[in-house]
């Protein structure tokens, strides 16, 4: 049965590399800088290009809450973040093929197979097209398919495996922390970006124009289509639902143009360097107190979360103690 974990992390490379696409002049031009090694795990270098990949539709959904300077930044600390988990995977792959571990071909195709469900209606035919266009080969999505497989074996066998958290270490945690139990003001929000610099550039006013028509009409059907059909955004395989965010971190533009609207309303037209922006409000929820029995299950799985981190982090350090690794970047 396949994973839907791994799957989704196919898929979402593959829409990483679609996010990242370079008009034919600057391609040239790119090549070099989209080859810049940032870090060697045994020799074995991971690219600008690779941690892109990584990062691309995370560092979409950062433009909701930063620009500039600021937003720069963020995107500065998440390639950092990505090159680190890079070369982490790249050591736990290596020490995969030292224990001689096996993964039937099986795993690799029920992948693939879940991979063009998603991305071309189940015909793999369709798929290779796609990555091809891409520059990406059957081949490639095999060995990325076979690599998240093996960490994924690994990182199970030897951190996730028999961590438990007791009900008493439940409740003490919730006892310790009730400052802590409650939320802010949240807001889940669709987002569709129109690029100034993008695929509709030429005809930008015009495409423009057309989608303000269709927007006043729009329900959440309508918007998730139109997502699809011109956005440039973040999560457009999602009609651009980005999920929950704290209200009181929105850029300011954003946060502006959504305070008077209800659920359901749409800002149409936000005006940023990037591009245009139109963005529906899915649900808002209150500032609001939260008892025992609503978080006991969240505290259950941060508590195993944390154990697991500190496993992982554990058998991690110990591969590192063999392995040569060198930063080309400052950590």
């Amino acid at each position: 049965m396949l994973n839907k974990t791994m799957l989704c992390f196919l898929i979402i490379v593959f829409m990483g590399i679609s996010c990242f696409v370079f008009s034919a002049d600057e391609k040239t031009k790119s090549t070099v800088f989209l080859s810049s090694v940032l870090a060697t795990a045994n020799g074995i270098p991971i690219t600008l290009y690779d941690v892109i990949l990584e990062s691309a539709n995370d560092e979409q959904k950062l433009a909701i809450a930063y620009k500039g300077n600021d937003l720069a930044s963020e995107v500065e600390k998440l390639r950092k973040k990505k090159t680190k988990e890079l070369l982490e995977r790249k050591l736990f792959f290596q020490e995969f093929k030292e224990k001689e571990y096996k993964i039937p071909d099986q795993y690799v195709e029920d992948m693939l197979d879940g991979l063009a469900a998603n991305m071309s209606g189940g015909d793999r035919k369709k798929l290779e097209k796609k990555a091809l266009a891409e520059g990406i080969t059957v081949k490639d999505l095999k060995a990325k398919a076979y690599e998240k497989i093996a960490v994924d074996i690994l990182v199970q066998e030897f951190c996730y495996r028999n961590v438990n958290v007791t009900p008493k270490e439940v409740n003490d945690y919730y006892l310790k922390n009730l400052a802590g139990f409650s939320r802010p003001p949240q807001i889940e929000l669709q987002v569709l970006l129109l690029k100034k610099d993008g695929r509709f550039s030429e005809e930008f006013d015009e495409t423009l124009a057309k989608m303000k028509i269709d927007i006043e009409k729009a329900d959440k059907a309508i918007f998730t289509t139109l997502v699809k059909l011109y956005s440039e955004g973040p999560d457009v395989s999602k009609g651009g639902n980005i999920g929950w965010l704290e209200e009181s971190k929105l850029r300011p533009e954003f946060a502006e143009a959504l305070k008077n609207l209800e659920i359901g309303g749409i800002a149409s037209s936000v005006q940023t360097p990037e591009g245009v922006y139109f963005i529906r409000i899915s649900d808002r929820t209150p500032a609001r107190a939260l008892q025992f029995e609503s978080v006991k299950d969240e505290i259950n799985d941060k508590l195993v979360k944390q154990r697991r981190e500190e496993n992982y982090v554990e058998y991690t350090n110990k591969i590192k103690d063999k392995a040569v690794i060198r930063y080309f970047i400052e950590q």
